[in-house]
C-alpha cells in the first residue's frame, strides 16, 4: 500500500504555473512548498529562538562584515566576491538575524 503522507502544500488560490510544477515534484518522489505558503510559516515562526548553532557567524559572515566596516556597498561586497547583490543581502540578513541589530549604522558599528 502505498503512503498516503502529504508531498506538497499549495494555497486555494494557486496559480496553474505552479500547481502543475508541484504535481510534477510529487509525482517525481520529491516535495514541494510554495512560496506563500512558505513565508507564512516563517511569518508564524519568527519569533522562535535560535539555536545555539545559529549564532555563531560563518567564516563569510565575517567576511562580510569586514568589508561593511570598511565602508564597502552592497554592490562593492558583491563584485569582490563574485557573487549577486541579493546574495549579499541575505548575508546581511542572516547577520542582524544572528547579531539582533537591525538598522544597519548599527551593523557597521557592530562591523567595527
Amino acid at each position: 500500500m502505498q503512503s498516503r503522507l502529504a508531498r506538497g502544500f499549495l494555497p486555494k488560490a494557486v496559480d496553474a504555473e505552479d500547481l502543475l510544477i508541484a504535481i510534477k515534484t510529487a509525482a517525481g518522489g520529491g516535495a514541494y512548498v510554495s512560496v506563500m505558503v512558505a513565508e507564512m510559516i516563517v511569518e508564524d515562526h519568527a519569533d522562535w529562538p535560535m539555536t545555539a548553532g545559529e549564532v555563531e557567524p560563518s567564516p563569510r559572515d565575517e567576511q562580510v562584515m569586514q568589508l561593511l566596516a570598511t565602508g564597502e556597498r552592497d554592490v562593492d561586497i558583491a563584485l569582490i566576491f563574485d557573487i549577486g547583490v541579493r546574495t549579499v543581502l541575505g548575508y546581511l540578513d542572516r547577520i542582524r538575524d544572528k547579531t539582533g541589530v537591525r538598522r544597519r549604522p548599527d551593523l557597521v558599528k557592530t562591523a567595527v
